[in-house]
C-alpha cells in the first residue's frame, strides 16, 4: 500500500507534464509567417488531386493526394524538382517490382527470397541516399506492391494496380507543381526577399524592445521559430532561382549574415532569461541604435535604395555585454551587403550548394553502418511480412510501410517517430475515418460535400505539419490514415474493418521495431547527441586550424565545413528531442548528459560565429603580405585554439564515466592566452595607430580565447571533476588585456 506521501509526486509530475505539454502544443502550433499560405496551398492541391482521382476512379488514390503534403514548397522551381524525384523513384520501383515479379513471383521460394532482398535494399538506399524523399518514394512503392502481388488475383489486375499505383501520385506531382507555379503569379515578391525582410523587421523589433527592457512576446515568439527553422530553405531558394538575380554571392551573403543576426538574438533572450547579464544605460542606447539602423534595412531591401552609413561606434566591445559588438559588426556587414556596391571588406559569400553532385553517400558500400542499419530494418519488416502471411490477414500489409517510414539511426529517434505514427494512425484512422464513416459520411450523397470534409481534415494535418520536426510527422500521418480509409474505393467507405486493420498493421509494424532496434546494437538518441557534439568540436577544430593561402580550395573547404557544422547544430537539436523518449536503469544520466549539452550549445554556438567572423578577415587577407612576427603569432593562435577544440572533441568521444584518478589529471591545452597576447603584441609592435581591420581581429580573437577558455573549464569540471586551479579573480583575460596594453586606435 502507497504511503501518505507517495500520492503527492505523481500529481505534482502529472501537472508539470500537463504543464509543459500545454506550452509545447501552443508552441509547435501557433501561427508565423507565411505558415498559413503554405497550409492553404497544401489544401488546394490535395483536395484538387482528390476530385480529379474520384471523377475519373484512379486507383491508388491515397498515395496521389498525400504526396501532395510532401513535396518541398520552397520555391516553385524547387517543387518542380522535388516532384520530378519523386516521379522518377517512382517508376524505379515500378520497374523493379515488375521485373522481380516476372522472374521469381512463379516459384515460392525465390519468390520469399527476392521479397526479403528487395526489403533490405529498401532500408539501405534510404540510408545511403541524399535525397530522402526520393528514396521514401521507392520504399513505399516496393513495399507497398510486394504484399499485393502475394494476393491471389488475376495478374492482369495486379499489373494494373502496380501501375496506378505509381500512376496516381504523378496525378498529384502534376496538380502539386501546378498549384505552386499558379499562386507565385500572385506573388508580389520573391520567397527570398519576403524571407529575408520578415526576419530583417523581426530583428530590429526585437532589438528596439530589447534597449528598452520591454521585449513583445509575439516578437520573441517570431525570433525563436526563426532560429529553429533556420535560412537552409532559403538558401535553397537562392540556389534554385539562377538567372532570376545575376548577384547570387550578395544574396547568399545577406541571407547568411541575417541567419546569424536571428541566432544571436536568440541567445540574448536565453542570456536574458537566464538574468546573466545587466545592461548598462550606454549599452541600451547602441543596442536601439542596431536596432533602428536594421529597421531601416528592412525598408531598403524592399526598394533596393542604397543603405544609409552605419552609425559609429566604440572601439572595444563592452565587457558586461559582448554580443553587442557581434551585433554592430554583423549590421555594419548587412548594410555592406545590401549597397549596390560592396566594398572589397565584404564577407565571405556562402556557397549554396557545396555538397557533390552524387546521389549516394562517399561511403555508401565502405561504412559497416550503413549495412547493419539495413539489416535491422529488414529483419523486422520480414517478420511482419511473415506474421501477415502466416495468419492470412492481408489488412496488416501497411505494417511494411509503417517500418520503412520509422527505422533512424536512434533508439530514441525511431521511438519519438514510432509514437507520432501510431498517435497519427489512431487520430486520422479511428477519430478522423471512423469518426467520419459513422457519423458525417452517411449524410453526404454529393462530391462536394465529401471535398469540404476532405479539406477540412487536410487543414488540420497540413497545420500541424508545418511544425517543427518535433511534431510535423503526426500531422502527416493523421492525413495518410484518413486518406487509405476514405480515398482506396469512389463511393463512401461504411466497412468499419478496413481502417481497424489498417491501424492494427501499424500496431504491427511498430511491435517489430521496437523489438528489433531497441535489442539489435542501435545507438542511443543520447549517444548520437553526444557524438555529434563531439563531431562539431572537431569540426570546429579543422576550421580553426592554420592555412596560408586564400585560393579556391581553402575557400571551398570552409564552406564545407560550415554546412557540416550547421547541419550539426541542428540535428544535435533534434536528437535532444529524442532523448525524452528512452527508457532504462542510464536515462538519468542521459537526461542529465543531455540537459549539459543543451546548456553548451549556445556557447558553441557563439564560438562558432565568432571563428567564422574571423575567417570573414582572414580571406581577404593575403598572408605574404602580413609582417613575419604577425603572421608566425597568428600561426600560433591558430594552432593553440585547433588544439583547444581538439581536446574537448576527444574529452566528449574518448572520456568514459566513472573514471579513475589518473584519468581526471588530464592536463588541458592552456596556452591559448598566452598566444593571444602574443598576437596582440606583435600587431601594437608593428602599428603606431592598429589598424580597423586588425582591432577587429583582435576583439575577434579576445572574445574567442575568453569563450574557449570558459567552455574548456566547463566542461573539464562536469566531466573530469578538474577545478582551475588559479581563482577565477586573479586571471587576466584577453580583453582586459586589449584595454589596458599598448597604444589604442582613434576613433
Amino acid at each position: 500500500m502507497a504511503t501518505a506521501a507517495q500520492p503527492i509526486a505523481p500529481a505534482s509530475q502529472r501537472a508539470g507534464f500537463a504543464t509543459w505539454f500545454g506550452g509545447f502544443l501552443k508552441e509547435e502550433l501557433t501561427p508565423y509567417p507565411g505558415r498559413l499560405h503554405t497550409v492553404v496551398r497544401m489544401t488546394v492541391a490535395a483536395t484538387i488531386t482528390m476530385v480529379l482521382i474520384m471523377i475519373f476512379r484512379l486507383p491508388g488514390a491515397a498515395l496521389g493526394a498525400y504526396y501532395t503534403l510532401l513535396l518541398s514548397r520552397e520555391s516553385p522551381h524547387a517543387t518542380f524538382r522535388s516532384a520530378s524525384t519523386v516521379l522518377l523513384a517512382y517508376v524505379i520501383g515500378a520497374v523493379y517490382t515488375l521485373l522481380g515479379v516476372l522472374l521469381f513471383v512463379d516459384y515460392p521460394l525465390t519468390h520469399f527470397l527476392w521479397v526479403i532482398v528487395s526489403i533490405f535494399l529498401c532500408f539501405f538506399v534510404i540510408k545511403v541516399t541524399r535525397s530522402y524523399i526520393g528514396a521514401a518514394a521507392f520504399a513505399f512503392i516496393v513495399t507497398i506492391a510486394v504484399p499485393l502481388w502475394d494476393v491471389p488475383l488475376p495478374t492482369e489486375t495486379l499489373l494494373t494496380a502496380t501501375l496506378w499505383a505509381a500512376g496516381s501520385v504523378s496525378v498529384g506531382l502534376v496538380v502539386t507543381v501546378s498549384v505552386e507555379y499558379l499562386f507565385s503569379i500572385f506573388e508580389t515578391k520573391d520567397e527570398f526577399t519576403s524571407g529575408v525582410s520578415q526576419r530583417i523587421e523581426t530583428i530590429g523589433r526585437f532589438l528596439s524592445g530589447y534597449a528598452t527592457g520591454h521585449v513583445d512576446r509575439t516578437v520573441e515568439k517570431h525570433i525563436a521559430q526563426f532560429a529553429m527553422v533556420g535560412t537552409s530553405r532559403l538558401r535553397q531558394v537562392v540556389s534554385h532561382t539562377p538567372g532570376r538575380d545575376p548577384d547570387t554571392a550578395r544574396r547568399s551573403s545577406i541571407l547568411s549574415l541575417t541567419g546569424r543576426l536571428v541566432d544571436l538574438c536568440a541567445s540574448m533572450i536565453t542570456l536574458h532569461g537566464a538574468a546573466v547579464i545587466t545592461l548598462s544605460d550606454t549599452e541600451r542606447l547602441r543596442i536601439r541604435a542596431v536596432g533602428e539602423h536594421v529597421a531601416e534595412l528592412a525598408t531598403l531591401l524592399d526598394t533596393h535604395a542604397q543603405p544609409p552609413p552605419s552609425p559609429p561606434h566604440p572601439a572595444h566591445a563592452p565587457i558586461g555585454f559582448p554580443l553587442l559588438h557581434e551585433l554592430e559588426r554583423i549590421t555594419d556587414l548587412l548594410a555592406l551587403s545590401l549597397s549596390h556596391s560592396v566594398p572589397k571588406e565584404a564577407p565571405l559569400p556562402e556557397h549554396p550548394e557545396a555538397a557533390s553532385a552524387s546521389i549516394f553517400l562517399p561511403d555508401t558500400f565502405t561504412n559497416p553502418e550503413h549495412f547493419h542499419y539495413a539489416l535491422r530494418g529488414c529483419l523486422a519488416a520480414s517478420l511482419c511480412y511473415v506474421i501477415f502471411n502466416a495468419v492470412a490477414w492481408r489488412g496488416l500489409s501497411t505494417s511494411l510501410a509503417t517500418c520503412v517510414i520509422t527505422a533512424l539511426t536512434s533508439v530514441g529517434s525511431s521511438r519519438q517517430r514510432q509514437i507520432l505514427r501510431i498517435s497519427g494512425a489512431i487520430v486520422g484512422g479511428l477519430v478522423f475515418g471512423i469518426g467520419a464513416q459513422v457519423f458525417v459520411l452517411p449524410l453526404l450523397d454529393t462530391i462536394t460535400g465529401f471535398a469540404v470534409l476532405f479539406a477540412v481534415v487536410t487543414l488540420i494535418s497540413g497545420w500541424i505539419g508545418t511544425s517543427s520536426t518535433r511534431l510535423s510527422y503526426f500531422g502527416l500521418q493523421i492525413a495518410l490514415s484518413f486518406y487509405l480509409i476514405n480515398l482506396q474505393e469512389f463511393y463512401p467507405q461504411t466497412n468499419l474493418a478496413i481502417a481497424r486493420d489498417r491501424v492494427m498493421g501499424v500496431g504491427l509494424g511498430l511491435l517489430m521495431m521496437w523489438l528489433v532496434f531497441d535489442t539489435l546494437g542501435t545507438k542511443t538518441a543520447a549517444k548520437v547527441m553526444r557524438d555529434t557534439f563531439a563531431e562539431n568540436l572537431r569540426l570546429l577544430a579543422i576550421l580553426a586550424e592554420p592555412w596560408r593561402s586564400a585560393d579556391r580550395t581553402d575557400l571551398r573547404r570552409i564552406r564545407i565545413l560550415r554546412d557540416r557544422i550547421s547541419a550539426n547544430f541542428a540535428a544535435v537539436n533534434a536528437q535532444a528531442d529524442a532523448v525524452l523518449f528512452e527508457v532504462g536503469p542510464s536515462r538519468q544520466s542521459q537526461l542529465a548528459m543531455r540537459e549539459r549539452l543543451l546548456a553548451w550549445q549556445p556557447t558553441l554556438r557563439s564560438l562558432y560565429f565568432i571563428l567564422a567572423g574571423l575567417l570573414q578577415y582572414r580571406v581577404q587577407i593575403i598572408p605574404g603580405q602580413l609582417a613575419p612576427t604577425i603572421r608566425a603569432a597568428q600561426l600560433e593562435f591558430d594552432r593553440q585554439a585547433a588544439a583547444s577544440l581538439d581536446y574537448l572533441a576527444g574529452l566528449f568521444s574518448e572520456v568514459r564515466l566513472p573514471m579513475s584518478s589518473e584519468e581526471k589529471h588530464i592536463i588541458p591545452p592552456a596556452h591559448l592566452q598566452e598566444a593571444w597576447l602574443a598576437l596582440s603584441n606583435a600587431i601594437q609592435r608593428e602599428y603606431e595607430v592598429i589598424p580597423p581591420r586588425a582591432q577587429a581581429v583582435l576583439v575577434l580573437a579576445s572574445n574567442m580565447a575568453q569563450t574557449l577558455e570558459e567552455l574548456q573549464q566547463e566542461m573539464s569540471h562536469a566531466l573530469l571533476g578538474n577545478r582551475p586551479d588559479t581563482p577565477a579573480q586573479e586571471k587576466i583575460g584577453p580583453r582586459d588585456a586589449i584595454v589596458s596594453t599598448g597604444p589604442q586606435p582613434s576613433s
